[in-house]
Formats: structure tokens, C-alpha cells, sequence
């Protein structure tokens, strides 16, 4: 019909789209009611309410129809429920997981005053059972959950221990941690990685360590995301030649890399040639053609952060003798860095650097760049240069004008003359 209407020049709107949706939904066909949804916002219609509200109820009942929800399912909500910060609504919802499919099993073991919510008071609801004589409805449960069609695996554990690693709930993670072990789960990089970056957040970085340790010693290989927590924790507490070694080794355990190469390329670092060892590094990803970005982001960042303004201008000249393009966040970072230790013309050169290439800083380092550049006797034209590249560049300068700085609307006036 849907066709018919559309050869007829007929454009369908969003009452004609909500009746099909509520059709292809009420008979279970929620993944075509699904595409007509992605087909209304493609034409430009705006689905209202009711076009969800139908999407939903078919969604729910879906298991009348013989269609149960799978693990993938499970893991989706318990993202969600993780994200809007309701973690005990997760943990219930990874419980209904372990017990099965059956709703009826859920709602009565949920109930009452002796809630079953996880394994040990799952246990010892059968105890109680086994005591008062149930034992054949202690069989029953049992097998109920041991039949279980749909268990949680290592995506619904790693999403729920994100989730307490983000609401600074570590032991909760941990527990976790542990209990899938428990189960025979085996932690993945993801899961170790979640905990790495969660023990450095409330600083107990001796423990994320430990999990690092843990994590080798059961033969799990730890990914870059791994190595890059803990780079990016580590240059946090300016402790940027640790994170450089531990960059070194994650090269080491990749094919093709040298460890004769990297560790000439460390022994460069360890005695200052800073830019000797970064050149060396890009040579070597180039070489290879498996260049990132990223760790030489974040060491660049840790050297500013350590007040090592010379090493990270180093890394940002080597960078941009390779033609790479040096992110928004790390000027910013030299920016300050540069601006702070009156080297007023490498920090005008980066602003400079940013101008080119279109990006838009925000008005607190511009300020802070304009205001050194005032303050010293000699820069103050090069101020009134940099406003008018500004000005040419799409800064709304009316936003530096109303700030603290006085001395910012006397350089738009002369630039308005």
C-alpha cells in the first residue's frame, strides 16, 4: 500500500507511518517496524511519541511471540542503565540474565523480604529450601538456572564494571572482577584495561599495577588502549619518561619492531635527544606504515604537564617535519606551557600554526596568550597583530572584549580605526 501510495505522488506522513508501525509491531515484526522508522527520519519526518510508543510494545512482546531476548539485548540495556548512572538496575538486570528466561522465575525471586538479587542469596534461598524440606523445588530452581538459555558473558561483565569504575564504585568493580573468574570468565584487554583507568581515577595507581601484573601473568596480551591508560595516567603525574618506556615496550611485543631498534632509540631518549629518539620512532611507524597519532599526543601533553616545555616543542617540530597534523588540545597545551615560561614567540608561532589550519581555541588561552604578550614591554604590537589575525580568522572578539582583560577593547579600537 505503502508503494501504491508513493507511485501515486502521495507523500506518507506521520500518522500513515505510525498505522504501519503499529501493524508490522503487533505482529512481531519489530525489525521492519525498526527500518521504517530509519525510513521516516531519512524523508525528513520527525517520529513523535506515539511512533516510539509502538516500536516499544512490540519490543515487549516479543517473548509471547517465542522470541527471547539474547545476551546482546542484556548487554544494550545494561549500557544504557550504566550510563544514566542506575547500577543496581544493571546488576538486577545481569541476575535476570543468570536465571533465565522466565519472567515468573524473576518476579518471584525478586519479591518479598528474602530477595534473591545474586548468587549468594541465591544460595542461600536453596539452603532455606533444602532446610524446610523443598528440596524437589530446590531441584526444580536449580535446574531452572542451569538450563538457562541466556547467560551473561564478557561484554555484560566489562559494561558493568565500566559502570562502577566511572561512579568511582572500584571495589564494586572489583567484585565483579572477581566473580567472573569465579564463573570461568577469563578478562579480556577491555575488562583490565576499564579497571587500569578506574584505579588511577581515585588514585591508587600501585593497585592498577597490580592488575597490569595480573593481567601478564595470566597471558592476556594488553592492547594499546591498555598502554595508552596508562601512559596517559602516568604523564598526569608527570612521570613522562615512564610512560615513554612503557610506549618502548608495547613496540617491543609488536611484529616486525626490533627490540635492537627501540632500545637504541631509548638509550637517545635517556641521554636527551629527545628529538634524535621521536624522529627515530616516526621513521620506524612510517617504515612500517603503522603510524598512530596518539601516543605521541599524550606524551606531548605529559611533557607540558611536567613543565618540559622544551621536550614537547621538540616532539611538536618533529611532528611537523613529517607533515602530521598536530591536534587542537595539544597547542593548546604548548600554548599555556610556552606562554608561561616567556617564550612568547614560540607560543605566537603555535597560535599561528592553529590560525592555518582553521582551528578555533577557546577565548581562555587566547586571553592567556594576549595577556602575556601585553605584559611584555616589547610584545605589544605583536599583540595588536594577533587580534587583527584573529579578527581575520572568524574569532568573535566581542567575547575577549567583555572579559577581565581592560586592555583587550583598546586593541579592537585600534584595529577598528
Amino acid at each position: 500500500m505503502r508503494q501504491k501510495k508513493q507511485s501515486e505522488s502521495i507523500e506518507p506522513d506521520v500518522v500513515l507511518y505510525t498505522i504501519l508501525i503499529r501493524g508490522l509491531s503487533r505482529e512481531g515484526r519489530v525489525g521492519e517496524a525498526g527500518k521504517m522508522l530509519g525510513e521516516m527520519t531519512q524523508r525528513g519526518l520527525v517520529p513523535d511519541v506515539v511512533c516510539y510508543n509502538e516500536i516499544i510494545k512490540g519490543l515487549c512482546n516479543l517473548e509471547k511471540l517465542g522470541c527471547f531476548p539474547s545476551a546482546v539485548t542484556f548487554n544494550a540495556l545494561m549500557h544504557g542503565l550504566c550510563k544514566a548512572g542506575k547500577l543496581e538496575e544493571a546488576h538486577l538486570l545481569l541476575y535476570k540474565m543468570e536465571i533465565g528466561r522466565s519472567p515468573s522465575l524473576f518476579f518471584w525471586l525478586s519479591q518479598g523480604s528474602d530477595q534473591v538479587l545474586d548468587t549468594v542469596s541465591l544460595q542461600k534461598k536453596v539452603e532455606q529450601m533444602c532446610e524446610a524440606g523443598q528440596l524437589v523445588d530446590a531441584y526444580k530452581l536449580l535446574t531452572q538456572v542451569a538450563c538457562s538459555g541466556v547467560m551473561p558473558d564478557i561484554v555484560t561483565y566489562n559494561v558493568l564494571i565500566n559502570g562502577f569504575c566511572k561512579a568511582a564504585n572500584i571495589n564494586g568493580a572489583l567484585k565483579f572482577f572477581k566473580d567472573m573468574q569465579n564463573k570461568g570468565f577469563s578478562p579480556n584487554s577491555v575488562t583490565y584495561g576499564t579497571l587500569i583507568d578506574g584505579l588511577f581515577r581515585i588514585g591508587r595507581e600501585e593497585d592498577a599495577f597490580k592488575i597490569r601484573e595480573h593481567m601478564l601473568k595470566h597471558g592476556c596480551e594488553p592492547s594499546f588502549e591498555v598502554y595508552r591508560a596508562l601512559m596517559t595516567w602516568l604523564c598526569r603525574k608527570r612521570k613522562v619518561s615512564q610512560a615513554f618506556r612503557l610506549y618502548l615496550e608495547y613496540l617491543k611485543n609488536l611484529r616486525g619492531r626490533e627490540d635492537d631498534s627501540i632500545n637504541a632509540l631509548e638509550q637517545c631518549f635517556v641521554r636527551g635527544k629527545v628529538e634524535q629518539a621521536f624522529q627515530g620512532l616516526l621513521e620506524l611507524d612510517f617504515r612500517l606504515r603503522d603510524f598512530a597519532l596518539a601516543p605521541y599526543t599524550i606524551l606531548l601533553i605529559g611533557f607540558c604537564q611536567a613543565e618540559k616545555v622544551d621536550e614537547a616543542s621538540v616532539i611538536f617540530s618533529v611532528l611537523d617535519k613529517f607533515n602530521i597534523n598536530i591536534n587542537p588540545t595539544s597547542c593548546v597545551f604548548l600554548i599555556r606551557g610556552l606562554s608561561e615560561k616567556g617564550r612568547l614567540d614560540d607560543a605566537v608561532n603555535i597560535f599561528l600554526y592553529t590560525l592555518d589550519r582553521c582551528f578555533k581555541l577557546k577565548s581562555s588561552v587566547c586571553e592567556q596568550l594576549l595577556n602575556h604578550l601585553n605584559l611584555s614591554q616589547d610584545k605589544k604590537e605583536c599583540a595588536i597583530d594577533l587580534v587583527h589575525r584573529m579578527k581575520s580568522a572568524g574569532y568573535l572578539l566581542n567575547i575577549l572584549a567583555n572579559n577581565k582583560f581592560p586592555w583587550i577593547p583598546y586593541l579592537f579600537h585600534i584595529l577598528t580605526q
